[in-house]
């Protein structure tokens, strides 16, 4: 059963009560901006496990700290390297870090006197279970923490790390720090019958998510909404599932694509082409929900990817 409310879908599961809300864009009025999301905040709880240190959990609601980078995130939000110094002022790690301006991110000097942490995601379900998880390529102060996440530090192989690290450092020398919007080389829509490729696009803030980062940030999701407006899209379905925008179909170049049951589209922002060999494939085993496209901030990527996935059955 669907129930038109205020211009977007409310789906309604069989026990009557609202689940998902389902947006079309454009509006009637032709525009290309989301509805303020439903209040957000952190809660439940997020597992730390620091591979050969130990194990450890965040209760979110009780925890009182602020973002190392409040140019990004909104009070009340923070991000995965937020965790790893939050348990370093418990006394549970030893942890340095340092600021680096030229990858424009925070890094691990040490963490109990090793270096070369990277980190992994996923994401549980109310039972525990893993439903969706990934090997990120994101700096882990811009990656947004939600609760029923569990995040994995490791020791990287030196040469992923490597190229991780360059790659930040391109794109940060390519974004000027007072840039409103961003030029992207290539925007990729790899649909199930066909592809569509866009060059150079140039990508603007839309504040889609004003609950969890600060006005200006773009994200992912951006670069679908600014490639609306520009009319190379004719028109997108977002579903509002209560993290963030998932992208349900597409109709753009002569395409329509989806809806289908237990599909949708998922996104990879490339910082650089020389990452390619290193990108690994997410895991669907419950949910196709990962990193939205709305809570993935972009600094610069050389190409932006979408790509139409089913769950296996």
């Amino acid at each position: 059963m669907k129930k038109m409310i205020f211009g977007f879908f409310v789906v309604l599961s069989l026990m009557g009560t609202a689940s998902e809300i389902k947006v079309r864009l454009p509006n009637p009025d032709g525009s290309w901006i989301l509805p303020p999301p439903s209040e957000t905040q952190l809660t439940g709880q997020v597992f730390v496990e620091i591979r050969g240190v130990g194990s450890f959990s965040v209760d979110l609601e009780s925890l009182e700290l602020s973002s190392l980078r409040p140019d990004l995130f909104q009070p009340g939000f923070i991000s995965v390297f937020d965790v790893i110094v939050h348990l370093a002022r418990q006394g549970h790690i030893q942890l340095e870090y340092w600021d680096n301006v030229n990858l424009d991110t925070y890094m691990i000097e040490s963490l109990n006197g090793r270096s070369g942490w990277w980190y992994d995601v996923q994401y549980l379900d109310e039972t525990g279970r893993v439903v969706a998880a990934e090997r990120p390529l994101t700096r882990m102060d811009h990656f947004p923490v939600r609760g029923g996440m569990r995040i994995r530090f490791y020791l990287g192989p030196p040469e992923r790390l490597e190229a991780i690290y360059d790659s930040f450092y391109a794109e940060a020398c390519q974004r000027t720090e007072k840039a409103a919007t961003l030029l992207i080389p290539q925007v990729v829509i790899d649909g199930p019958r066909g592809e569509l490729v866009f060059e150079n696009v140039e990508v603007r803030p839309h504040n889609a998510r004003p609950d969890v980062f600060q006005a200006g940030v773009i994200t992912a999701l951006d670069v679908l909404l600014s490639l609306g407006e520009q009319g190379m899209i004719e028109e997108l379905t977002l579903i509002w599932d209560g993290n963030g925008y998932v992208l349900e179909s597409i109709v753009a170049g002569g395409f329509s694509w989806g809806p289908a049951p237990s599909c949708a589209f998922i996104h990879q922002a490339i910082a650089t082409r020389t990452l390619i060999p290193f990108l690994e494939e997410h895991q669907h085993m419950g949910s196709l929900v990962h990193l939205t496209a709305d809570l993935d901030v972009l600094v610069s990527p050389e190409v932006v990817r979408w790509q139409w996935r089913c769950l296996e059955r």
